[in-house]
């Protein structure tokens, strides 16, 4: 019997200048998902075939043309036409502007005529973001945003397992890529919530019934906008340096004890940011990228139609809020899941109710609302888990505040208590959680004379 073709390549038609292409990937009836993470990327693949262990399948999940070097996700799989949101991206891409062809220029250098790498997996997953992120803002598909920057991410993380990572080295040069990062990603959260001001000022404005021009808060607004973008070039400065600082070039004395160079691709990742702060540079910022798509997707696109596609979707934002550091919006998250749980349990249950009143629901359907009824089940007991374990984090973040107003406090009622603790900055959920724990509890006051006594 002949071995089957390890690869499948297709003839496909590309979206922007219609020239032809041919797609090629790994035949997927050869392999299965052996392990994933917590964040659904895939460890590690089973083959049915020998010979295949150095493949890569999710290497080829982006699809460039090599014509006009338009990109996207291989399995996205949109309607081809009318309003799907692919045309707006493919009109976008035909009048992008001139920084960034520069942008997607660059990343094209990367990628070798023949043959796909670690190197080559990473440039065309950014190319496909930046084509993503072309078309206006009511134009943007924000769950394909948060597939190929979540995708991007796990290959941001494999080179880390690869040893081609900051976190490999330790010290002070490990230090300084962490405060970086954490500056930049600072950076970010401000400009965002700058933004959110404008927006929600402007609707204050207009609910005040006041003219626009008449806004006090525009000017702040745009004097921080502005004070943010000056920001930017000097953080790309700091990367770069610290690029210069991995390959020895800042080491006067023994140079083979400083860090690992660079890599031409993460040369070019920093010096991209200049002209494209957006970009994610790492992983984290990667998976702060798809959180952040897929909660827009989630509030306000209709993408997740059924049951487990809306409680699937917020698993995952949970463990990205999780894995970049925001507990409290993945603790936020939880609630959101609990009550899509139980809501949905409820629905399902009064289907079966009513099925069964008209004797219309089949055997095959109360099994299969069952079935759904038991997975809801599963899923609001690893919610609880879930919380157990943010609160945990977050309530470990407050020790020394806690710590502080519970002896302040001593022998107040617990009510003014929880009070104190809330205006110290304590979330409600922690109060509630040390509550729980009996970490904060009501001090029983001794009765009569023979209390008095004893005290």
């Amino acid at each position: 019997m002949a071995q089957p073709e390890i690869f499948i390549e297709k003839e496909i038609e590309c979206p922007a200048c219609s020239s032809k292409g041919v797609l090629r990937y790994p035949n997927p009836k050869l392999y299965r998902a052996a392990k994933r993470d917590s964040d659904l990327r895939t460890v590690s693949y089973n083959w049915v075939v020998g010979g295949c262990e150095n493949i890569k399948p999710h290497y080829y999940s982006v699809w460039k043309c090599d014509h006009c070097n338009f990109a996207f996700l291989t399995d996205d799989n949109e309607e081809p036409e009318g309003a799907s949101k692919k045309q707006y991206r493919c009109k976008a891409f035909q009048i992008i502007p001139n920084h960034k062809q520069k942008i997607l220029d660059e990343l094209c250098m990367l990628i070798p005529e023949d043959g796909v790498d670690e190197t080559c997996a990473v440039a065309k997953h950014i190319i496909a973001l930046l084509i993503a992120s072309l078309p206006e803002a009511d134009q943007l598909d924000h769950n394909y945003l948060g597939r190929v920057s979540l995708r991007l991410g796990w290959l941001y993380r494999e080179r880390k397992g690869n040893g081609d990572s900051e976190s490999d080295e330790g010290g002070l040069i490990s230090e300084l890529h962490d405060n970086i990062e954490y500056l930049e990603n600072q950076i970010i959260m401000m400009t965002e919530a700058v933004s959110n001001i404008g927006s929600i000022s402007a609707a204050r404005i207009s609910e005040l019934g006041l003219k626009t021009d008449k806004n006090p808060y525009s000017p702040v607004v745009s004097s921080l906008c502005d004070k943010l973008v000056e920001m930017q070039p000097f953080v790309t400065m700091l990367q770069r340096t610290l690029i210069r600082d991995r390959s020895g070039e800042l080491a006067e004395i023994a140079p083979e004890n400083a860090g690992s160079p660079g890599s031409d691709l993460d040369q070019v990742i920093v010096s991209l940011k200049g002209s494209w702060p957006q970009l994610p540079a790492n992983e984290k910022e990667a998976l702060y990228f798809a959180a952040n798509s897929f909660e827009h997707s989630y509030n306000f696109e209709d993408t997740y139609h059924s049951i487990e596609q809306s409680m699937t979707i917020i698993r995952l934002m949970i463990d990205l809020r999780a894995r970049v550091g925001e507990y409290e919006k993945a603790l936020r998250l939880v609630s959101e899941l609990y009550k899509c749980g139980m809501e949905s349990k409820q629905e399902l249950k009064r289907r079966i109710s009513e099925g069964k009143q008209s004797k219309r629901l089949r055997e095959h359907d109360e099994k299969m609302l069952n079935h759904k009824i038991n997975t809801i089940n599963a899923t609001i007991q690893q919610a609880g888990e879930h919380r157990r374990e943010l609160l945990e984090i977050i309530t470990k973040k407050y020790d020394s505040i806690i710590e502080k107003v519970i002896l302040e406090t001593e022998g107040q009622p617990i009510s003014e208590r929880e009070k104190a603790l809330r205006t110290a900055g304590v979330p409600r959920e922690v109060v509630s959680h040390l509550k729980a724990r009996k970490v904060l509890k009501e001090e029983k006051k001794s009765k009569g004379l023979l209390g008095g006594l004893f005290r």
